[in-house]
């Protein structure tokens, strides 16, 4: 006889799994479905923030995040080359960020969700899905799977949730990223972002991972990518080849691994996140910010969200859309406003002249500094750089 689950999760990535194993700690029983083993590799920029850290400390990994590398400062460039540097930790506090690769970060809480209980099962890619007020059924190319609510974590393409009709827009943001053995990188250096004009608006990431290694990587309008107005490919290839401002860093580099690219949801509305017996999380969901990229923190986040609404809703014995509706609620408060300023934001300073207006006042004002860099690495909403004093600042700099 077919086994009935509590919750079938589709996608094990960090949304998916940090709703099995909140979802698990309940008592109830869950189906974690992953299309790949693990481990496996995305494309990514391997930070977490720190409500992310957060998180991944709520269920057990402090000790785990505390041997990978910290972050201490981030260096930006203006499209005209100048630098600033901004620190954003000191040695004596503890990491507010770290550098966690999404090979070893997925899998690990994949396995965490396992040892709660969740029935974590890999290589198995869902082909279908069938949801009646009755019960969910889950089809993939070896076996079927019955549960009585589903969570749909698949990720940015959201081949399930695209076949479920839930999806009124194709992604906006395109990412691309390869790793390097970079023997002249400070392998503890500052986290790197730089604004050249060949990107903008986007930019191009080179994190140091500690170990000798270094995330290289840019993103921008898919829209772009699908006109071929640019190649990041040959963008990346550019930057670390010729750019002035690597000066020669990446000399004797070593490729590790292919280039990898993927689209980026950034907007929480263009998704139907919650319906009769079922919600949708994670990148699926359009929370990837359209101003940095950050997508992990916000996929954990949705997991736990989705969990605790759940437990409701299992207490209830009641899985109706009117049920699943705060989940939505929820998001959207959470993740909405911030979206639109970083829509706002990316526009406002998508042209090398606004850019370098901008960083001069950077360079000027630290206090300026410091909100950037913790808005980048999503510690502080792009709202508050949009507030008129801070807007007034840019006019005279």
């Amino acid at each position: 006889m077919q086994k009935t689950y509590d919750v079938i999760i589709i996608g094990a990535g960090p949304a998916g799994s940090m709703a099995a194993i909140r979802l698990a700690e309940l008592g109830l029983s869950v189906a974690l479905l992953e299309k790949d083993t693990f481990p496996r590799t995305k494309t990514c920029g391997d930070l977490v923030t720190r409500e992310g850290l957060g998180l991944l400390k709520s269920v057990g990994l402090g000790g785990w995040i505390a041997s990978y590398r910290r972050v201490d400062a981030l260096r930006f460039s203006a499209p005209n080359g100048s630098l600033l540097d901004v620190p954003v930790a000191s040695p004596e506090k503890e990491a507010r960020n770290r550098i966690l690769p999404r090979a070893v970060l997925d899998a690990t809480l994949a396995q965490v969700a396992a040892a709660q209980g969740a029935n974590l099962i890999e290589g198995c890619r869902v082909t279908s899905v069938e949801i009646t007020s009755e019960a969910v059924q889950v089809h993939s190319s070896q076996q079927s799977f019955k549960g009585h609510f589903l969570l749909l974590a698949d990720g940015s393409h959201a081949p399930i949730t695209r076949k479920l009709g839930l999806l009124r827009e194709q992604p906006d943001l395109m990412a691309a990223r390869q790793y390097f053995h970079c023997p002249h990188i400070e392998p503890h250096g500052p986290l790197e972002f730089h604004f050249q004009p060949a990107i903008l608006p986007g930019y191009t990431w080179v994190f140091p991972q500690g170990d000798g290694s270094v995330n290289l990587g840019a993103g921008t309008y898919t829209q772009r990518i699908n006109l071929k107005e640019i190649d990041l490919a040959v963008v990346l290839e550019e930057f670390r080849r010729n750019d002035p401002v690597m000066a020669g860093r990446f000399k004797d580099a070593e490729p590790i691994g292919q280039m990898r690219a993927h689209p980026l949801r950034t907007n929480v509305t263009s998704t139907k996140t919650h319906g009769e017996r079922f919600m949708v999380l994670g990148d699926a969901a359009g929370l990837v910010s359209p101003f940095t990229g950050e997508g992990i923190t916000s996929g954990m986040l949705s997991g736990a969200i989705a969990a605790h609404f759940l437990d409701d809703i299992f207490r209830a014995g009641k899985f109706t859309a009117e049920m699943t509706a705060p989940y939505t609620d929820a998001l959207r408060l959470r993740y909405q406003g911030d979206q639109q300023a970083g829509y706002r934001l990316r526009s406002a300073l998508r042209t090398p002249a606004l850019l370098n207006r901008f960083f001069r006042m950077l360079q000027r004002d630290s206090s300026m500094a410091d909100l950037f860099a913790a808005i980048m690495l999503d510690e502080k909403s792009p709202q508050l750089m949009l507030h008129v004093r801070n807007l007034l600042h840019l006019l005279r700099a």
